[in-house]
């Protein structure tokens, strides 16, 4: 999973949507996961709280925190799966060819880290979506175009993207 909270205006699904996430992806492939921490602040103390969370729940989960970029890339690049939303982490691991769902809400649903090739991009489609650089963006502190993403679509989004990795 990616980065969680941005101290601003939140771009990212909430700890307790990425326990949920985390959950549904053990349940149905048997996947451990990754939280990336971000840089700090509530970046940081989100990723702790989600890492906390998935191991409570029993879900195998590893803390990345305090990488550099090239650190957080080789790890990135390890990684079977990535699961995100628009993020420079998302686009590093796609960099690295890494298969991606990217979850997008607060930018178009047409966005693509550039060159990737197995993405799978989750959008809800709402109204307010794309909210980047709005009224609404800009004061949107808790956005369902991430949090409302049901965890069944990103299985689904998940096993399409592993399954179109097996085929190249």
């Amino acid at each position: 999973m990616g980065g969680l909270l941005a101290p601003r205006r939140r771009r990212d699904p909430s700890p307790g949507w990425v326990r949920g996430a985390g959950q549904a992806l053990h349940a149905a492939l048997g996947a451990g996961v990754v939280v990336q921490a971000g840089a700090g602040g509530a970046e940081r103390r989100a990723a702790r709280e989600a890492h906390a969370a998935l191991l409570r729940a029993g879900v195998p989960a590893l803390l990345l925190d305090g990488l550099d970029l090239e650190a957080l890339g080789g790890a990135l690049a390890a990684l079977d799966l990535y699961v995100s939303a628009n993020t420079g982490p998302a686009h590093l691991a796609a960099a690295c060819g890494t298969p991606l769902v990217l979850l997008e809400g607060p930018s178009t649903a047409a966005a693509r880290p550039w060159g990737a090739e197995r993405v799978d991009v989750v959008n809800l489609g709402l109204p307010c979506s794309p909210c980047r650089g709005s009224p609404h963006g800009r004061a949107c502190l808790a956005p369902r175009c991430l949090d409302d993403v049901p965890f069944a679509r990103v299985v689904a989004a998940a096993r399409q993207v592993i399954d179109g990795d097996r085929g190249a």
